[in-house]
């Protein structure tokens, strides 16, 4: 939509300079708004929500109240805005679509049909090692880990039901794309499960996730003698990428889009240069027969679609293959729209 919410934190003390404090600013783009619902794409060096474990460190959630108590510009240019709630919260270091309502009929709606178990998200992970099979689904409950504090692990028995269906897009030498689908809302549940089969995110230092860096792909790489080498992926490869739901209000089926951010590409453009890849998918047949062999189709499921606007190894258990289906969140008849970063 081109909007831009400016953002900064109060200024804090560094650990390694108590007598300097330095605030932080962010730009963050506006995806989707309008008088129920915003939607923003988030950096990934800024938290979503607080986390108990990083008590101090900014978050969105907080700013967006700091500035509607004490009148930020932007929120005097959005008349009436008393409140932001966020639905869904983004990892740390993840980035992507964060949604947020602005009322208490929006909160109850999407606080509802978050609990509902519908597929409306969809993220793109990129994973150390690759998976078994092309498309599958993991059922696996979580629960919090008592020997690495702050994660969770999974629990069959104890653990809360947590799915996520999976499909592999690209298969390199030592890497994957992947497409994520999480039906339940656990902290950290996509990237517990990456790791439950095996394929962590990288540079996820919470799942022993490694940094990806361009001299394990290329060879004859010659590192500089006058700076150390950056990682292409210095954060956990986990970015939103798309959500699909009715509106709270009018029912019109809502299309978000958020681009991979430039480090993702990156990563991505280097693997394709120059490590080996092990898989692709064949091009779909045009026609009927595309639909009938995609991946919603083969599972009985629906990808609706709508207008544009704007520019365009496993454990020993395993991931259980279940028949979880997709609850389409686009209802007969109904209005589609469809909204994107580049807007």
């Amino acid at each position: 939509m081109g909007d831009i919410i400016k953002l900064s934190s109060p200024a804090t003390t560094q650990e390694n300079c108590e007598s300097e404090k330095i605030a932080h600013y962010w730009e963050i783009p506006v995806l989707f708004e309008d008088g129920d619902l915003l939607a923003i794409e988030k950096p990934a060096d800024l938290l979503a929500v607080q986390n108990y474990s990083l008590v101090e460190a900014p978050n969105i959630q907080d700013l967006f109240n700091r500035d509607i108590e004490r009148g930020a510009a932007w929120v005097k240019a959005r008349e009436g805005l008393t409140c932001l709630n966020c639905v869904y919260p983004l990892d740390g270091d993840s980035s992507g679509i964060l949604l947020f309502t602005k009322n208490k009929t929006a909160q109850d709606f999407m606080s509802n049909y978050l609990g509902s178990e519908i597929d409306f998200r969809t993220y793109h992970a990129l994973v150390h090692g690759s998976p078994r099979e092309k498309e599958f689904t993991v059922n696996a409950g979580l629960i919090p880990s008592v020997r690495y504090p702050g994660t969770f692990k999974v629990d069959v028995k104890r653990g809360k039901r947590s799915i996520t269906r999976f499909k592999l897009l690209e298969s390199f030498n030592g890497y994957s794309y992947m497409e994520c689908h999480p039906i339940t809302e656990r902290f950290l549940q996509i990237r517990a499960h990456l790791h439950y089969i095996k394929c962590p995110a990288v540079c996820d230092s919470l799942y022993f996730g490694r940094p990806l860096f361009l001299s394990s792909l290329k060879k004859n790489y010659r590192q500089s003698k006058k700076h150390e080498e950056y990682p292409l992926m210095g954060r956990a490869a986990l970015h939103c990428s798309r959500v699909e739901f009715p509106h709270p209000v009018t029912g019109e089926t809502i299309v978000i889009e958020s681009p991979l951010p430039k480090d993702f590409r990156v990563a991505l453009k280097m693997l394709r240069q120059y490590s080996l890849k092990l898989w692709e998918p064949m091009p779909e047949p045009s026609g009927s027969s595309a639909r009938r062999q995609g991946f919603g189709a083969r599972r009985g499921l629906s990808k609706p679609g709508g207008k544009r606007f704007g520019m365009g190894g496993r454990s020993r258990r395993g991931p259980q293959n279940g028949s979880q289906g997709r609850r389409s969140p686009r209802s007969a008849g109904s209005r589609s729209r469809h909204f994107s970063s580049r807007d």
